[in-house]
C-alpha cells in the first residue's frame, strides 16, 4: 500500500507516520502443491501411489460419515482420485474438526450425485466453531474417459479477516468446476477452478471489511502413472481475492483526552492471472510413501518459491 499510515507511541502518545510497507509485509510464498500437503491427504496406506491407483467396488447409493481434522476437504475428493491434495485450502477460513455427512447415488460408473451437509462442533453445542455448509456435488462421465466435475454450497464459516487471531462467523458461497481426462493408460490431463464469494462485513478498529469480495483459484496439470511413482506437472493461480473491495479504520489523530479518531480507507481489490509452475511426486519406498512437491515464480525466472517434502509408513 502506498498510503501513509499514523502510529502512536504507547509510551509518550507521540504520533509519527509510516509507509504502508511498513505496516503491511508483503505475503509470503504460500501453499506447496505436493500429494501429502493438502487438507485431504489421508493415512500412509490409502495415500500411497499403489492404494490410488487401486479400483474400489462403489455401491450405487451410500451414506457417507466423514470426521475432517482440518475441515477443508473438497467434497469432490474422491472424484479426483487422488489429486485433491494438491488443490490449495480456501484463504482466510481458520482450520477446525469438522463432520461430515453426504448421501451419494451413483448411475453405474458414468454419474454421481451427492448432496452433503459439513458442521462444527459447536453446531451441536460442544464447541466454539459453529460454521455450517450445505451443498450439492456431481460427476458426469463423457465418453468414458472424460470426468466432469462441479460442486455448490453455501454456509457460515470462521473467518480470519483481522489484525489478531480472532474469528467471526461469515457467509460464504463456493463453487467449482473441473475436467479430470484420461489420456491414455499412464496419463492424464486435469483442470480445476474454484470461486469463494464473502458476505459483507464493515470494518472496525482491529478487523479488515470487505465488499463484494471474491477469492478464486485455478490449476491444471498433467499426471504420469511411472513404476512405484505419479508425476504431475502442471501451472496454477494462487488461492487469493481478485475482486471486490477492502477497507479499514486507521488511526488519524488523538485528542488531548486521549480519544483516537479514525479515518475510513477502502482499496479496490485486483489482480492479474499469473501462472506459477509446479511439480508434485508421489513415490512408494521402502515400505512407506515419500511425497515431495515445489512451486516456482513464473515461466519467466523459473526462480523456486517453496518446497514440500514428507514421508510416511504405517508400522
Amino acid at each position: 500500500m502506498a498510503d501513509d499510515f499514523v502510529v502512536f507511541d504507547s509510551f509518550d502518545n507521540a504520533m509519527f507516520t509510516v509507509s504502508g510497507s511498513q505496516v503491511f509485509e508483503a505475503a509470503a510464498a504460500g501453499f506447496v502443491p505436493s500429494y501429502g500437503a493438502g487438507s485431504a491427504t489421508i493415512d500412509a496406506i490409502g495415500g500411497s501411489v499403489k492404494a490410488r491407483r487401486a479400483l474400489q467396488p462403489q455401491p450405487k447409493d451410500q451414506l457417507i460419515f466423514s470426521f475432517l481434522h482440518q475441515g477443508g476437504t473438497p467434497i469432490t475428493s474422491d472424484y479426483w482420485q487422488g489429486m485433491a491434495a494438491l488443490f490449495a485450502p480456501q484463504p482466510f477460513v481458520v482450520p477446525a474438526t469438522k463432520l461430515r455427512m453426504s448421501w451419494e447415488s451413483r448411475q453405474g460408473s458414468m454419474s454421481s450425485l451427492m448432496p452433503f451437509l459439513s458442521f462444527g462442533s459447536g453446531a451441536l453445542g460442544q464447541g466454539s466453531d459453529r460454521s455450517l455448509e450445505i451443498g450439492l456435488a456431481s460427476k458426469v462421465r463423457l465418453g468414458g474417459a472424460i470426468d466432469l466435475i462441479s460442486s455448490i454450497s453455501v454456509g457460515e464459516q470462521a473467518i480470519n479477516f483481522g489484525l489478531d487471531d480472532q474469528s467471526d462467523l461469515i457467509g460464504l458461497v463456493k463453487a467449482e468446476f473441473g475436467v479430470n481426462a484420461t489420456l491414455n493408460a499412464a496419463n492424464r490431463f486435469f483442470l480445476r477452478y474454484e470461486q469463494s464469494r464473502y458476505s459483507d462485513r464493515a470494518a472496525t478498529e482491529s478487523d479488515f471489511g470487505m465488499s463484494a469480495a471474491r477469492a478464486d483459484s485455478w490449476m491444471m496439470g498433467v499426471e504420469t502413472q511411472l513404476p512405484d511413482a505419479d508425476l504431475t506437472v502442471g501451472v496454477r493461480n494462487d488461492y487469493a481475492l481478485s475482486q471486490g473491495t477492502v477497507s479499514l479504520m486507521t488511526p488519524a489523530s488523538m485528542l488531548k483526552d486521549g480519544t483516537i479518531l479514525y479515518d475510513h480507507k477502502s482499496y479496490g481489490l485486483d489482480r492479474s492471472v499469473r501462472l506459477r509452475p509446479f511439480v508434485a511426486v508421489q513415490h512408494d519406498t521402502y515400505g512407506g510413501t515419500l511425497n515431495f512437491g515445489a512451486r516456482f515464480g513464473s515461466w519467466d525466472r523459473s526462480d523456486l518459491e517453496g518446497v514440500e517434502l514428507s514421508f510416511s509408513r504405517q508400522f
